[in-house]
């Protein structure tokens, strides 16, 4: 659809892209989101919108109505529905009104502390300070099942549980009919979309999604770096500078690397296959006389990873993958083998490094890795193994005929008889 020059609409269109930039400034993580997105002006829209294929719609009377610094709020608010997968949730059935809610308090609280806002998020948005401390899952229990758990917010205590309980009894409510625009549906499906962007084919969607995935798996990253390093400049408060303090935290972003982050990457060089060549025979066959098959060529690797998905790791996987997702891309691990074991193997399946930014965890019972450890133990072209756990398992007794390289995320006393060994708890994590 063509804008006419200087209509409400192209007014709407330039302040959300001034917005999208000064995200980029307040929030250089979600950089990469900001510059990935499409924005389209739609007065049916409440307010905004968002769908999985990185479109934002605006309602150009009410965008406009903004100031700019509520603007950026919004814009980064859309953009975090796309960084945390919310889309995904509902396509998998999730109730998509009250998932829409629970996720609309998460980020309004990790913003308003992100951004340092000290009154309220703007046009009367869901707010309740302590949100962002709860899962997305949790928070709907909470609401259709108020008389489970322990009503208590972690590091706030009962009260602030109840509040937020209240809260959210009132906003589903209020959610079910309303038309008051203090709580809308800001989540888009593919089929909207292309309704808003009839020139989209299914196969431009497919790549645009694509991109979006991409820039989700950068932005884990570099938020994760960002947290690690905002501890270094100021270890006892998260820090409240503006100015050339954030410029100067977004200029060497990338280049910090802590402790842990440093050995995972040289590990990762270290193990990644050389050049195929004759001289040293491909595992593969080695049993054979008759032939010798060459050895894997470095360009386009497997990396093999085991997740421990027992219960007490789901916190911190996504964060753990989105780092090494990063630097797959600098050792040219083309694809990765995912094998998620609790006390048997739950799933094992190829995906892409752009995919470890979003997947779906299966398991949750016990910590076994020996089913998992046993069968890459039987193929013949895995070199090397990552197992990201918490350090309270089983394993093999016997060293495995690959390099392994334990990612320990909790147990300080861990000491496994082979392989490498990288704690997480005392270097920021």
């Amino acid at each position: 659809m063509k804008i006419e020059r200087g209509s409400i609409d192209a007014f709407a269109l330039e302040k959300a892209e001034d917005a999208l930039r000064f995200v980029c400034i307040a929030l250089p993580h979600l950089a990469g989101l900001a510059h990935s997105v499409h924005v389209v002006a739609d007065k049916f829209k409440a307010t905004v919108g968002v769908g999985p294929s990185g479109l934002i719609t605006v309602n150009p009377g009410w965008f406009l109505s903004l100031s700019l610094e509520d603007a950026m709020f919004v814009m980064a608010h859309e953009l975090m529905h796309l960084a945390l997968r919310h889309h995904d949730r509902f396509e998998m059935g999730v109730d998509r009104q009250s998932m829409n809610v629970a996720a609309d308090y998460i980020i309004n609280d990790m913003l308003m502390v992100d951004l340092g806002r000290c009154d309220c998020p703007p046009a009367d948005a869901l707010y309740e300070p302590g949100a962002r401390r709860f899962s997305l899952e949790e928070l709907i229990i909470r609401n259709l099942d108020k008389g489970g758990g322990s009503g208590e917010v972690p590091g706030q205590g009962p009260a602030a549980a109840d509040t937020l309980q209240d809260a959210l009894t009132k906003a589903f409510s209020d959610n079910q009919g309303a038309s008051s625009g203090v709580c809308t549906d800001d989540l888009l499906s593919e089929e909207e979309e292309r309704s808003l962007c009839p020139d989209w084919t299914p196969r431009k969607q497919e790549s645009l999604r694509k991109n979006i995935k991409k820039s989700i798996m950068e932005a884990k990253a570099l938020g994760a770096m960002k947290e690690n390093l905002e501890k270094v400049l100021y270890p006892k408060s998260r820090g409240t500078e503006s100015g050339n303090s954030q410029a100067y935290i977004q200029s060497i972003a990338t280049a910090y690397r802590p402790p842990w982050e440093q050995a995972l990457q040289r590990w990762m060089e270290s193990t990644a296959p050389g050049p195929r060549s004759y001289s040293r025979p491909s595992r593969r066959g080695a049993d054979r006389s008759d032939v010798v098959l060459p050895g894997r060529s470095r360009e386009g690797w497997t990396l093999n990873i085991i997740l421990d998905t027992s219960g007490s790791m789901v916190d911190d996987l996504s964060k753990i993958l989105g780092i090494i997702a990063s630097f797959c891309v600098q050792v040219n691990v083309q694809d990765v083998r995912l094998l998620q074991c609790d006390v048997e193997v739950t799933a094992d399946e190829r995906v892409t490094p752009e995919d470890l930014a979003d997947f779906i965890v299966r398991g949750m019972g016990g910590s076994d890795m020996s089913p998992a450890m046993e069968l890459l133990a039987k193929d013949f072209e895995v070199t090397a193994v990552i197992v990201i756990t918490d350090g309270y398992i089983d394993y093999p007794s016997e060293p495995m005929p690959y390099e392994v390289l334990w990612v320990i995320t909790d147990s300080p006393d861990f000491q496994p008889p082979y392989g490498q060994v990288i704690p997480l708890q005392d270097n920021g994590f």
